[in-house]
């Protein structure tokens, strides 16, 4: 069972959004919760919009051309930022420098 600091029982709220003396793990809302949101909200929107327009602009007819020239384009954008495709590996780009 949790108590506060004064030895009053906890209610469902505290336990599930305050940090357990116990465990020490936090269930807190993170404090930019609210701006997190909106950006993964934009990032999908962004996304959604950007594939419909590939879907009716590029090569419409020929689906296979299409999908296999945006995946070569895919990873030449992914390949930019460090001149290799580590990065997608899940490791440090230094790792890979050492090995």
């Amino acid at each position: 069972m949790f108590f506060k600091k004064d030895n009053q029982q906890s209610t469902i709220w505290d336990k599930i959004f305050h940090q357990s003396p116990k465990s020490g793990l936090s269930l807190s809302p993170r404090k930019y919760f609210f701006r997190d949101i909106l950006i993964v909200l934009g990032v999908v929107l962004v996304w959604r919009g950007t594939w419909h327009l590939i879907d009716m602009y590029f090569l419409p007819d020929h689906p296979v051309w299409s999908n296999t020239i945006g995946i070569l384009i895919g990873l030449f954008l992914l390949y930019l930022p460090t001149g290799d495709l580590t990065h997608l590996s899940g490791r440090h780009h230094d790792e890979h420098k050492h090995h």
